[in-house]
């Protein structure tokens, strides 16, 4: 049995509100990988990583934060949106059971389209194509061991979800 949860979706904000509600209800400790990351990276900002090391560099310090995160235990971990590659499936899940949060391309886009950015590194790090929004949802449906549709559930209604299907899961 996995010692940790690691929850992802599309939709960060989304992700942090049902991870947190999950720690509450299973009685787990509670990591967001991105908290950690800035906290680690003192005094850089994601803008000025961005604009002074480019996104090569973030995401090189993120495959770090993320076999950090998940060598904890007893932990529901947020993590990272764009954690979406190989390397970081492989190590998130030896130690994690992952659960993706799937939104619909149209309600994802409807929800970026409300996001404000301090930065144009900002903006340009988090726009996301139709392309890239595919891709994403493509790699996580794939390596996510239990997967959520979500709608317009309210994270509590969605961390129900996943206890749900992770009993099931295990019973397997």
């Amino acid at each position: 049995m996995v010692e940790n949860v690691a929850i992802v979706a599309l939709d960060r904000k989304f992700a942090y509100d049902v991870s947190k509600q999950l720690a509450k209800v299973l009685d787990m400790n509670f990591l967001d990988c991105l908290e950690l990351f800035e906290f680690d990276n003192i005094p850089r900002s994601l803008a000025t990583m961005l604009k002074d090391y480019g996104e090569k560099y973030y995401r090189k310090e993120e495959k770090g934060t993320i076999k950090y995160a998940s060598g904890f235990c007893n932990t529901v971990i947020n993590l990272e949106s764009g954690m979406a590659c190989k390397e970081n499936f492989n190590v998130v899940k030896q130690n994690c059971l992952l659960v993706y949060l799937h939104i619909a391309k149209g309600e994802l886009k409807k929800r970026f389209s409300k996001l404000k950015f301090f930065t144009e590194e900002e903006e340009k790090f988090f726009v996301l194509t139709d392309a890239k929004i595919e891709r994403r949802i493509k790699a996580l449906k794939e390596n996510a061991n239990i997967v959520i549709n979500v709608g317009h559930d309210s994270a509590l209604k969605v961390c129900s979800d996943v206890v749900r299907e992770m009993r099931l899961y295990f019973q397997k």
